[in-house]
């Protein structure tokens, strides 16, 4: 569960909290943000999603998450082994 941290705390959390609940190590922008807004309905002392948003290229630059542009309006992020450290 994400707790009251940093932005990308929060971020990382919440791509780990993905992959333990639906398996899968590849997301659109549309699949976290429908996953963000059900998981966690009582939002108040999280990020608003541009925020997540923003993490989330973050993540790729900082090698963590790959990023692909398969079309201009498509964005497809491939979770990394560092990521998932701890996963269970």
């Amino acid at each position: 569960m994400i707790g009251n941290r940093n932005g990308r705390d929060t971020t990382v959390e919440l791509v780990r909290d993905y992959y333990k609940e639906t398996g899968r190590d590849v997301f659109l922008y549309k699949d976290m943000r429908r996953f963000y807004y059900r998981q966690y309905p009582n939002r108040r002392h999280l990020p608003d999603w541009h925020t997540i948003e923003r993490w989330l290229r973050e993540l790729s630059e900082e090698g963590m998450l790959a990023r692909d542009h398969p079309s201009p309006r498509r964005v497809v992020f491939y979770m990394r082994p560092m990521i998932l450290r701890g996963v269970k």
